[in-house]
């Protein structure tokens, strides 16, 4: 026995046609409507005023965290050269030292970032918005309300920035005349010996000195010496001492950074006096310094 399928009627048919129209048409006025409300919200999203406002907003806070920036770094080298007595060249301590620095650094510089963002909205919220929050009676978001911080992340990204501009931590901490300073680098420098650097070694020293500056103070000058490290005069006062021995079966391996005049007579009347002098560079700006700026950026755009 064959069984054939009922025929649908017209008239259902004609009743789901007109309700699938029906449908299609609200759906497709609430896709216009829904678009139209999104380009309004774009247009109104980038008008000038608008634009202005974020630009004068990050201006105004990666100013005041890049200043916050370089006054706590300032003050870190203060404390840890003149308090503790910790140099860039000296060992464990020194990146430890400078990772601490860096830390409170980059804090310091969020939370100038953060006041500048909560002072900037709160003279630029609008009369009319806080009388309907008043009508309405629904709490402003003020300074006495627990804000959640996170600290990782500030830190995080400015220590990216931090290392993708050169910075490294040592640069945190003062120099020692009598060690390879805090701007030292050994591609800055040349393979040397007890003797003193050739023609083409000063000027291969010279030109190093222009690139990096000063491998103590880090200031760039117009003349550098070749600085052998160690001092030639540390490893001749060593080889008379009590370790004569170990340091005459040592080889020791010269290596020669450019050091600018003044660093170099402070370093020979060190040597004299048989102390230990550290050298600080307060006024010395480098790309790295640029890590407070990145700071108040970031938090202008993104705030958390």
């Amino acid at each position: 026995m064959s069984v054939r399928a009922a025929a649908p009627h017209r008239g259902s048919e004609f009743r789901i046609s007109l309700f699938q129209t029906a449908a299609g048409v609200k759906f497709l006025e609430e896709l216009r409507g829904f678009s139209s409300h999104a380009a309004e919200i774009q247009a109104k999203q980038f008008t000038w005023p608008r634009v202005r406002s974020v630009l004068q907003r990050s201006a105004i806070c990666s100013a005041a965290s890049g200043a916050t920036f370089y006054a706590s770094a300032t003050a870190m080298q203060g404390l840890f050269g003149g308090l503790f007595r910790v140099s860039a060249s000296t060992p464990v301590l020194a990146p430890v030292c400078g990772g601490v620095a860096f830390i409170i650094s980059a804090l310091s510089a969020d939370l100038a970032a953060r006041t500048c963002i909560k002072i900037f909205f709160t003279h630029a919220k609008p009369q009319p918005e806080r009388r309907k929050r008043k009508r309405r009676k629904q709490p402003e978001t003020t300074s006495q309300q627990p804000v959640k911080v996170n600290p990782i992340v500030p830190v995080a990204v400015s220590f990216g920035m931090f290392l993708l501009l050169g910075g490294r931590l040592r640069s945190f901490l003062p120099s020692n005349v009598l060690k390879p300073g805090a701007f030292h680098r050994r591609l800055g420098s040349i393979s040397g010996s007890s003797q003193y650097a050739s023609k083409a070694g000063k000027e291969l020293t010279q030109e190093h000195g222009a690139a990096f500056g000063c491998h103590t103070c880090g200031i760039v000058r117009s003349q550098f010496w070749a600085d052998h490290m160690p001092p030639k005069a540390v490893v001749a006062a060593r080889a008379k001492g009590w370790a004569r021995k170990f340091f005459e079966s040592r080889r020791v391996n010269y290596r020669m950074y450019p050091q600018c005049r003044p660093c170099s007579s402070i370093q020979s009347a060190t040597i004299l006096r048989k102390s230990r002098k550290l050298i600080y560079h307060y006024n010395v700006l480098r790309r790295y310094h640029l890590t407070g700026l990145s700071v108040g950026l970031m938090q202008s755009l993104f705030p958390q």
